[in-house]
């Protein structure tokens, strides 16, 4: 390795680590916590929790009688929330998210040996995305789980030992711990351990699969046979009619805002101007054709015989399928195809960067523009519902000025009835509590 890759590597580093501590600041110095759309509604039920824990009285909303995936924001906001305010537990969990979510990078990083532009092109097309704006935090934190069993699944690989002793407790904790954070970066994980499995013909280490599966089939009779599907009842709807042309459409430009490009309320052009918006618009558009390209020359080497990351290639590989044909809607999930993808591409994204070829050098100057423009945006439009200007956008395709548009305070009703102490709200339906003669979801 050379002097100058072992420069490279710890500035990229601290560039990446000095992103998250920035927002870390960012919400801790600020007085109100973050309008990031759902966050708002996970905050509202893990106050909803807390109040259960101390017995106080919650006729509007009933504790489900089944384990479930999206527990784990309404779980940590509850925890601080026992022993700080409500808007201190919001800040104070994302900041434990933030945390966490960097070290699990790191941890694949470090385990992968990728080269130093992933630590400049992560931060904000893995961690301060679409999803993060839309306060998918669930997902988010389940992609952290992704990176590190990737990691610890690379760990086993490269280990010369012969078959292993079946009940393996590091593996069952995380992948536990994925399952109550979100469903679908679960499923990968326990896809990654049988074709692990496969490669390996280390066939016993599957029995780290019993809890989640127990859990999957009490999560299962729960949700259908004892609340009928309450969980499904998110009145969401088709963002394109199947297997038409604006349904695949759609799914390039899936592709196209997975990779840090973000817009709260289209106001993107009148904030930055006319110029720089097309300029990032573009940055991002050549970043997830490079990504592209290097992904199908690195998945046809990934599952050539011998190679080490061949589980994970054949893994990336079955979901392609799935990724481009599920519906924009399925059991109250909302876009599957785009969680699944942005799912896959987490460990992906690391396990492509093993060079700092001119290919990925471009990807990190990309990168690095839209990450610092969505920390301005994050600054600027986070904290505030105002958003009045006096200019007015230009007259370009709406599908331009609306690209990664994101309403980020639309659920902040959630935060002004905390205010006023009303907690008769309809919660989102996934989560841990289910509503009872709750007032209806404005």
């Amino acid at each position: 390795m050379s002097s100058e890759h072992n420069v490279k590597i710890p500035a990229a580093e601290l560039f990446a680590a000095g992103i998250f501590l920035v927002y870390a600041a960012l919400l801790l110095f600020r007085t109100a916590p973050p309008s990031l759309t759902d966050y708002a509604d996970w905050t509202y039920q893990g106050v909803l929790l807390r109040n259960h824990v101390l017995g106080i009285a919650d006729p509007f909303h009933q504790l489900k009688h089944y384990p479930v995936p999206n527990s784990t924001e309404t779980v940590g906001i509850a925890v601080f929330a026992l022993l700080c305010s409500w808007k201190l537990a919001a800040k104070l969990w994302l900041c434990v998210q933030l945390g966490f979510s960097f070290f699990t990078l790191r941890a694949l990083v470090r385990t992968s040996g990728a080269a130093w532009p992933i630590w400049i092109i992560a931060p904000a097309a893995l961690f301060f995305n679409v999803s993060f704006w839309y306060g998918f935090m669930n997902f988010q934190f389940g992609l952290c789980w992704v990176l590190w069993f990737t990691a610890m699944l690379l760990m086993r690989v490269r280990s010369s030992a012969g078959e292993e002793s079946g009940w393996q407790w590091p593996l069952a904790l995380v992948l536990i711990a994925a399952f109550f954070t979100h469903m679908i970066p679960c499923a990968f994980c326990g896809l990654l351990l049988l074709a692990y499995s496969v490669q390996t013909r280390r066939w016993r280490v599957l029995i780290n699969l019993a809890p989640v599966f127990v859990l999957t089939l009490w999560y299962i009779a729960g949700r259908f046979l004892l609340e009928g599907n309450a969980d499904g009842q998110t009145y969401m709807q088709e963002t394109a009619k199947p297997f038409t042309p604006a349904f695949f459409a759609f799914k390039a430009n899936t592709w196209l805002k997975s990779f840090g490009s973000v817009n709260p309320h289209g106001w993107n052009v009148i904030f930055f101007g006319h110029t720089i918006f097309l300029l990032l618009f573009v940055l991002n558009f050549v970043l997830a054709c490079i990504v592209l390209l290097c992904f199908l020359r690195s998945v046809r080497q990934g599952i050539r015989r011998g190679n080490e990351l061949r589980f994970f290639w054949a893994s990336v590989l079955l979901l392609v399928p799935f990724v481009l044909l599920l519906p924009g809607k399925a059991l109250g999930v909302s876009d599957p195809g785009a969680r699944l993808l942005q799912t896959v591409l987490a460990p992906t994204l690391v396990l492509l960067v093993r060079r700092d070829d001119l290919w990925m050098k471009l990807a990190s100057i990309a990168s690095l523009a839209l990450s610092l423009a969505g920390l301005v945006l994050f600054q600027h439009f986070a904290f505030s519902s105002h958003y009045s200007s006096a200019q007015q956008p230009p007259k370009w395709p709406r599908a331009l000025l609306s690209f990664t548009l994101i309403p980020n305070d639309d659920q902040d009703l959630f935060y002004r009835a905390l205010e006023r102490g009303d907690l008769t709200l309809e919660v989102f339906p996934t989560g841990m509590l289910l509503n009872r003669h709750a007032g209806p979801r404005p």
